[in-house]
């Protein structure tokens, strides 16, 4: 009797060393935590539960110890509000089976420096990645049917919507010249950002597309007719700061200061005569130069340059 005690003392010791809670978060998918090593596993079939508050979900009270979250195989979804507030998560798996990511799945997940998106995933809900402040980069899958990833930016799979700019960029960008449209809230709260260059293939902006973007110091935008801003709320681009200088092609200054939402900007100029433009003037020798991400540089003696006439870095 008594060595049966014992054994049945060690395999709870074992039990709880091993997973320090569990249940479930789905009709057939369930969770296990350790806490020693902040590993939260969801396994099973099928869909995970969504929450519409993150106090609802069974891991809430140490959702901040949460380092690391392990998707297995066979669940299909990534449930609304899933991680919302998980601070501490650096790592994130997310098998082929998932198809799906919730609204707001990842909201607040500040740990979080990179994400893969795999082949499977066809929907993501609005602001999944939102207030992921430490986020440099999104990866997707390069068979996926749905997003595609240029240098960490998520892009509909035919590249002509940005949707997504991960709020941990910092610096000066330039959007490729495949895309189309920005999508609404695509830069929201990229508080690094710098400087903006839009090309002139985009022709329409989405409703909080630089929302929050409070390090911008200027903005280019290449079109010669002012690209649509989508403002059915009335918040259109939502800038933080409309007194930094708007760069435009100088033909057009008068029509983007009557234009809605542009006419907003104070300092509207011409884009300025600088770098490819004085090159050209001299007559050295100028290469035009489109790399693997459909973006046009010019070269002049080995230094390349933005179309805008800015020095690419």
């Amino acid at each position: 009797m008594k060595k049966l005690f014992t054994l049945i003392v060690a395999i709870c010791a074992t039990t709880l060393a091993w997973a320090d809670d569990s249940g479930n978060c789905g009709s057939n998918v369930t969770y296990t935590y350790v806490e020693s090593t902040g590993t939260l596993t969801i396994s099973g079939t099928g869909d995970m539960y969504s929450y519409s508050y993150a106090s609802n979900w069974p891991w809430y009270n140490y959702r901040s110890s949460i380092k690391k979250v392990v998707i297995n195989n066979g669940v299909t979804s990534i449930g609304k509000n899933a991680f919302n507030g998980c601070t501490g998560l650096t790592s994130i798996t997310i098998p082929n089976s998932v198809t799906s990511i919730g609204y707001g799945a990842f909201y607040g997940c500040t740990g979080l420096t990179s994400i893969t998106i795999p082949n499977s995933v066809t929907s993501i809900g609005d602001i999944a990645f939102d207030g992921c402040t430490g986020l440099t980069s999104i990866n997707v899958a390069e068979d996926n049917l749905n997003y595609a990833s240029i240098d960490g930016f998520l892009y509909s799979k035919d590249k002509k919507t940005l949707i997504m700019c991960p709020m941990g960029k910092t610096g000066s960008i330039t959007i490729p010249n495949s895309v189309t449209s920005i999508g609404i809230d695509a830069f929201y709260g990229c508080e690094g950002l710098t400087s903006v260059t839009i090309p002139n293939s985009v022709t329409s902006i989405g409703e909080w597309a630089f929302d929050g973007c409070t390090g911008l110091t200027s903005m280019t935008v290449e079109a010669t007719n002012p690209p649509l801003c989508v403002n059915e709320l009335g918040d259109g681009l939502s800038m933080p700061n409309y007194n930094i200088p708007l760069y435009v092609p100088a033909a057009s200054v008068d029509a983007y200061k009557a234009e809605d939402e542009w006419e907003k900007f104070t300092n509207i100029q011409a884009i300025p005569a600088t770098g490819v433009n004085e090159a050209a003037a001299e007559k050295s020798e100028v290469k035009k130069i489109i790399d693997r991400n459909g973006i046009i540089y010019i070269e002049k003696d080995g230094t390349r340059y933005f179309l805008n006439g800015g020095k690419a870095e």
